[in-house]
């Protein structure tokens, strides 16, 4: 009989420690007992019954052992088999609610998909062709013309391929008006005119160029390599150029300034981060290796016309870029030259000699590109053809900087 309660024993204390792990403390009843209250955990009525009244015949001395193993075995099995039931109901509301948060998940996660889809497939405004693999797009079949302003899916991309590409030609635009050129512009930013209003301009805003000077403006971008309003604190962001008639032989070269700057030796780009360019008009000096704005890589400001540029400064070489100072002035054709002879070597390895057709318009990034525009431009009308390009000039939203922090600044001597 030892034997026997000493299972029956084993098997009560097993059940109550179970009842202890399904069931925390402090949530039963109290039942009595043969001496005192014994607290039963948990569990339902029934098996927290039979639980105890085993516990009281194991306490009643009175009882022989025989009927108490009994009576304790009787209550382990049906509390293994309520406690089974009781898991298995609660194993069943925790898979509805994993299978209830797992439909949710996958309700949100099709209407995910079915959003990404609904994007990919709505058409981009227009496809842009690579006209080199580092820089320069074409766009066909896109039509700019017309009163209503670009939709904004449409100046968004305009200023996203901007800073990929610097330079965008949409081809076969016919003759768009003055005015429409204009507010495509301002779509663009602010715009700045500083030029002369040609009597033929067909609006104030628009700088009306020609190889005829009945016609327009002659000689245009002819003095050099150059960036536009260079004379100004912050030079001009972008360009529009609408041709309208075109003359043979009359392209602009475009170089971009980043991959110039990589083309040179260390030596080269050491000495050139420590030139300043002095415009002499308006006294602004401005750094010739700086950051681009936009696009964040490094960019060159410059202006290889005789008039434009009155000289360079250079700086000491201070291992500190922040510390240096003006150590002595250079002649204005000294760097000129210099420059002039890399962008024009430059141009047959990384840049465009774009051959424009009637009814071109082209956006340029001013800051990120040097142009030039070639003699043709300004040939004979009665050799050439007629040549007339509506352009005009953004304005631009930052005062160059460079790397260190250092900005444009009026140089006083």
């Amino acid at each position: 009989m030892g034997a026997l309660a000493r299972i029956v024993r084993s098997g009560c204390s097993l059940a109550s420690q179970a009842l202890c792990i399904v069931h925390p403390p402090g949530r039963g009843p109290a039942l009595p007992s043969s001496s005192s209250r014994l607290r039963c955990e948990g569990l339902s009525g029934r098996v927290r019954k039979g639980v105890c009244i085993g516990k009281a015949i194991l306490a009643s001395r009175w009882r022989s052992q025989l009927v108490a193993s009994v009576g304790i075995a009787w209550t382990f099995i049906r509390f293994r088999a309520c406690l089974g039931a009781e898991f298995c109901g609660r194993l069943s509301v925790q898979q509805k609610k994993t299978s209830s948060a797992f439909h949710t998940c996958s309700v949100h996660e099709t209407r995910a998909r079915s959003q990404l889809a609904m994007t990919e497939k709505q058409p981009l405004p227009y496809v842009v062709t690579p006209i080199t693999p580092h820089f320069g797009g074409e766009v066909r079949g896109f039509d700019l013309k017309g009163t209503a302003p670009l939709s904004p899916a449409v100046v968004n991309q305009l200023k996203e391929d901007m800073k990929q590409y610097r330079v965008l030609v949409f081809k076969g635009q016919g003759q768009i008006s003055g005015e429409r050129q204009v507010q495509i512009s301002q779509q663009l930013g602010e715009i700045e005119s500083t030029f002369y209003k040609h009597p033929r301009s067909p609006h104030p805003d628009i700088f009306r160029v020609s190889n005829d000077e009945g016609e327009g403006c002659t000689g245009v971008g002819r003095t050099g390599w150059h960036v536009d309003g260079t004379f100004q604190q912050k030079p001009f962001k972008y360009q529009t150029m609408h041709f309208h008639s075109v003359a043979e032989g009359g392209d602009t070269w475009f170089v971009p300034l980043k991959e110039l700057y990589e083309l040179q030796d260390e030596e080269t780009k050491s000495r050139w981060e420590r030139l300043w360019m002095l415009t002499g008009r308006g006294g602004f000096t401005h750094p010739l290796v700086y950051t681009h704005p936009v696009r964040r890589d490094t960019t060159l400001l410059l202006h290889c016309g005789r008039p434009f540029c009155s000289g360079w400064a250079l700086d000491d070489d201070n291992v500190s870029t922040k510390q240096r100072r003006i150590a002595r002035l250079l002649p204005a054709h000294e760097i000129q030259d210099e420059l002039t002879a890399k962008l024009d070597a430059a141009v047959d390895t990384i840049g465009i000699k774009m051959r424009w057709e009637e009814g071109d318009f082209a956006i340029n990034d001013n800051l990120g590109n040097a142009h030039y525009a070639t003699p043709g431009t300004q040939g004979s009308r009665a050799a050439v053809g007629l040549r007339v390009l509506h352009r005009t000039t953004v304005a631009g939203e930052e005062v160059p900087e460079k790397e260190d922090g250092r900005r444009s600044f009026v140089l006083r001597e």
